[in-house]
């Protein structure tokens, strides 16, 4: 049967209020990323600001996919697609909570001394915001290819946490008086790798997107490539 025309516009629309969704929250990771260069607290709060727009876009395209399966009853690809897109939004929403976490955090921390052990931050969010990146693209153009390089940065992410968090650790341990401070950028830390974790899964519905395959739990990034 043809598609009719108001569903070819209904599935069009849900592409483009995913693509603005996604570039909402790319956009706040590149807010983030130039408060952290100087802890400035009125970047921050424009990242806090924004996480309204994302929970509301979660809101809208939720329900638009509903209406596609309930009207159209979409199979096969679209079904998958639509469905899909349903746990997209909701990594997407995660993701803008996480970032505005940081925002407070940046702002908790604005006008301290910056502690050494955090130099790497800016490092760190600059390679989560080109995760949520390659993922979103990998899921507007079906690239199984750029998906696995996300899945690839996450074991890197993971591992730049964590040496955050032993110098954050030994430093909070010499000094005592930097621990509150401390505890404020272990936060940071980790929020910005759960942000990784939800690209991650992005790019795991990806695959599964293109080649209904579930790589969730499989090991190796570069399995069944």
């Amino acid at each position: 049967m043809i598609p009719s025309a108001r569903y070819e516009h209904e599935m069009a629309d849900l592409r483009r209020s995913l693509l603005r969704m996604g570039g909402t929250v790319e956009e706040m990771l590149g807010i983030v990323i130039a408060a952290l260069q100087g802890y400035d607290p009125d970047m921050a709060r424009r990242v806090r600001d924004m996480d309204a727009e994302v929970d509301a876009l979660e809101k809208e395209i939720d329900e638009h996919c509903l209406r596609i399966l309930a009207l159209h009853q979409p199979a096969a690809e679209d079904l998958r697609f639509v469905t899909t897109s349903m746990k997209l939004v909701t990594d997407l929403e995660r993701m803008g909570d996480l970032v505005g976490n940081i925002g407070e955090r940046i702002i908790s921390l604005a006008g301290g001394e910056r502690p050494r052990a955090a130099v790497d931050l800016p490092h760190m969010a600059g390679l989560v915001r080109e995760m949520v990146r390659q993922a979103l693209d990998a899921f507007v153009e079906g690239d199984v290819a750029l998906a696995r390089k996300v899945l690839a940065a996450d074991e890197t992410v993971d591992d730049l946490h964590w040496q955050i968090h032993h110098a954050l650790v030994a430093r909070m341990t010499e000094a005592t008086e930097t621990a509150a401070r401390g505890i404020q950028l272990l936060l940071l830390t980790k929020h910005l790798e759960r942000v990784g974790d939800h690209a991650t899964n992005i790019a795991e519905e990806v695959i599964f997107l293109v080649r209904g395959h579930d790589v969730r739990h499989a090991g190796s990034p570069m399995e069944d490539a």
